[in-house]
Order: C-alpha cells, then sequence, then structure tokens
C-alpha cells in the first residue's frame, strides 16, 4: 500500500489581509466585524449570516489590502481534493508591498506589548 503525501504549494491566488490587534487580557477586547464582501477567512471564525460579516474579539484592525499569493495543500492519489491554508506571518511580510508594510507598521505601533497582533487572511469562496 502506497501512503499519501500531502503538498503545500505557493499559488498566484490572491488573499486580502487583516492584521488585528488582540489583547492579552481576553476581558478587555470587543467585538469587531470584517465583511464578508472580500471572500471568506482562512480560520474559524464567528459568522454573523444576517450581516454576511465575521465578528472577531480584538482591540483594533486594519485591512491592508491583498497579496498577489496564497498556500493550498493537496494530497497525493486522492482525486482533486486541494484547500486553502493560512500562510505564516514571514510569508505574508514577503509579499506584502511597501505600502502595506508602511500601514502595518503604523497599526502596530499603536499597541504596547500587552497586545499580539495577528493576520487574518481572507480568500475568494469561489475559488475554494
Amino acid at each position: 500500500m502506497r501512503s499519501s503525501f500531502l503538498k503545500i504549494s505557493l499559488s498566484k491566488e490572491s488573499t486580502v489581509l487583516f492584521a488585528v490587534a488582540k489583547h492579552k487580557n481576553l476581558i478587555e477586547n470587543k467585538i469587531y466585524n470584517i465583511s464578508c464582501k472580500n471572500g471568506c477567512p482562512i480560520a474559524g471564525y464567528i459568522y454573523d449570516s444576517q450581516r454576511d460579516e465575521y465578528s472577531i474579539a480584538c482591540n483594533g484592525i486594519v485591512e491592508l489590502g491583498s497579496i498577489p499569493c496564497s498556500l493550498s495543500a493537496t494530497i497525493d492519489n486522492c482525486l482533486d481534493w486541494n484547500i486553502r491554508i493560512p500562510m505564516p506571518d514571514k510569508l505574508i511580510k514577503k509579499h506584502m508591498s511597501s505600502i502595506q508594510k508602511k500601514a502595518f507598521k503604523k497599526f502596530v505601533s499603536k499597541f504596547d506589548e500587552n497586545y499580539t497582533i495577528h493576520f487574518v487572511q481572507m480568500i475568494d469562496p469561489n475559488i475554494m
């Protein structure tokens, strides 16, 4: 029996980015909403179907625009199984434009060591 292998590859499909600042003390966070007009986040967030928004507990959020790539995973001998997966921060930052990097740096500067900064990555739901 031949085992299957997971393959991770960079694709040319774009990813929309948001930066999110979360307070380390979770009760200090508020609920912010991200419109689904740009697609679906690659992670588990609370979805409000009435408003077509995802809700995220945080203390600040900024849309950074899109980067020209995404990651996908496939498995050998598994027909057309293909799923988009989140990119690590290092890869995201590598593909950000200078304008996006400047906006990200400005956003991060508003928060002290009590906050962690995360990326929310969104993909076109028609490509999934």
